[in-house]
């Protein structure tokens, strides 16, 4: 998985399981799972969003509305744009 924290990653990391437990969890298949968090966008979609609220509520675990976003990569400056 690259370096970048997707939804879907920043989403499975806080409930501490694996893949297919994770995935069981929210009624998924698990290579569902897999692919959404290879993905480099890994956007949550509406169905998706509330099976995970459902099995959050059910196994504790805190999830705020910002773990559903992307987090916007702060663009590096070029060597050029320092220099002028």
């Amino acid at each position: 998985m690259a370096g970048s924290s997707t939804p879907w990653r920043k989403v499975h990391e806080m409930f501490d399981m694996t893949q297919a437990d994770f995935a069981r969890a929210i009624g998924r298949d698990r290579g569902k799972i897999s692919r959404a968090l290879a993905d480099d966008e890994g956007l949550i979609n509406g169905s998706d969003v509330a099976r995970i609220l459902a099995a959050a509520k059910k196994f504790g675990v805190k999830l705020k509305q910002a773990d559903f976003v992307p987090v916007a990569e702060t663009p590096r400056a070029s060597w050029w744009a320092l220099k002028t």
